[in-house]
């Protein structure tokens, strides 16, 4: 009786702490996107902002559920109509946990473009993560280390009027600042952001583009603020409460889900990570 009496209160207590995770982020005034990408595109931040997904995979997230997260290397993308909720921001932060399967020219992550750029975080053709944007010319945050292939990782850009910082697995990353041919130094940069661009979208330049990003995405998050390196580091730590689960879809306003198992690629060279999905799901 003690044992079973024991056992209803630990599930109770997981369960007011599962609540209690869950209405933080929903009452969350500063995270204006979130994206869980749990078999669906439902945006969770209180804007609940109307996101379209095209040619999107599921796939196994970095906790082994099933439908967890999305593949985006068929030119798949995820376009946000609420556009206006992401202008004249004078504080921002982009975070997103990314699974590269091979560099590539573009791989883009999050991008609000068209016309110009407000901004654009992607991974470079050399492994680099390059946060851009553009004030007469374009002004390039290059980070100093690669990401690796076929793991995930974490990365965030947060923007404070003339402050800027990379991230990357909770941790600062030392970048450099390119502007008009030369580097440049944070004082030295006249950054203004004019805020013009009309498409926002997820794991692609801009629907159709052709530059999506090479892999999975997961855990996509916009705050109209520039979060501490403490917040980022929690972010980075925060472990799921389900492991090994099957999220079911929902959400597509555009096209039906695919029927297909969810992607689990494995620790694989580059040339094998280019093969069509379809060899790898029937193992030739």
């Amino acid at each position: 009786m003690v044992r079973a009496l024991y056992y209803v209160l630990l599930l109770i207590g997981a369960l007011k702490l599962q609540a209690q995770n869950n209405q933080s982020y929903k009452s969350d005034k500063d995270l204006i996107l979130y994206l869980p990408l749990n078999g669906s595109v439902k945006d969770e931040s209180f804007l609940h902002n109307n996101c379209i997904p095209y040619s999107l995979e599921p796939a196994k997230d970095r906790f082994n559920n099933d439908n967890g997260a999305f593949f985006f290397g068929n030119n798949g993308c995820i376009r946000i109509e609420n556009v206006d909720n992401f202008n004249n921001l004078t504080s921002f932060t982009l975070s997103g946990w990314v699974y590269l399967n091979y560099y590539g020219e573009q791989n883009n992550i999050i991008s609000k473009v068209n016309p110009g750029r407000d901004f654009n975080l992607q991974i470079t053709q050399d492994g680099i993560i390059n946060f851009h944007t553009f004030n007469n010319d374009y002004i390039h945050f290059y980070s100093e280390t690669k990401v690796p292939l076929n793991e995930w990782t974490h990365i965030v850009f947060t923007c404070k009027r003339k402050s800027f910082q990379l991230y990357v697995n909770g941790k600062p990353e030392n970048f450099t600042i390119h502007y008009e041919n030369r580097i440049v130094t944070k004082k030295e940069l006249k950054l203004k952001f004019f805020w013009t661009g009309k498409d926002l979208t997820i794991g692609n330049l801009y629907l159709g583009a052709h530059e999506n990003f090479n892999g999975i995405l997961d855990e996509i998050r916009i705050y109209k603020k520039a979060l501490k390196p403490k917040n980022i580091e929690k972010l980075f730590i925060k472990e799921s409460e389900e492991k090994g689960k099957m999220y079911q879809f929902g959400m597509y306003s555009n096209e039906k889900p695919p029927l297909k198992d969810s992607i689990d690629f494995p620790q694989s060279s580059v040339d094998e990570n280019k093969e069509s999905h379809s060899d790898k799901e029937n193992g030739n």
